[in-house]
């Protein structure tokens, strides 16, 4: 529904600012930006990996301040957190999609 929400306003916005009518122009501006809230933000579908990851990072974490105040820093503790944060950071990239497009929707089919 808010992919069909976002076209429609995209397509009043088109319209409105080739006939030159400004109020109504900014009036679909704010129709699109309010359609694109209507999205749920992008979740990755597994969180599995990435919560043991946090778990581990954390504990990392925890170790290297340990070690820091002990004045022994360990440099493998470090290099390992900046694997993980990178690991965690790509997450979202490694998620299988849904199998394709969607259908798509021209609001000039229904006006």
């Amino acid at each position: 529904a808010s992919g069909r929400a976002e076209a429609l306003a995209a397509l009043g916005l088109e319209l409105a600012v080739a006939g030159g009518r400004a109020e109504t122009v900014w009036c679909w501006t704010e129709r699109t930006r309010a359609a694109a809230l209507l999205r749920p933000p992008a979740q990755p579908r597994d969180t599995e990996d990435v919560e043991t990851d946090l778990a581990e990072l954390r504990a990392l974490v925890r170790q290297h301040q340990q070690a820091a105040q002990a004045a022994e820093p360990d440099p493998a503790l470090v290099r390992r957190q900046v694997q993980l944060e990178e690991r965690i950071r790509r997450a979202p990239r490694r998620a299988d999609g849904d199998g394709g497009p969607g259908q798509r929707f021209e609001p000039r089919q229904v006006l």
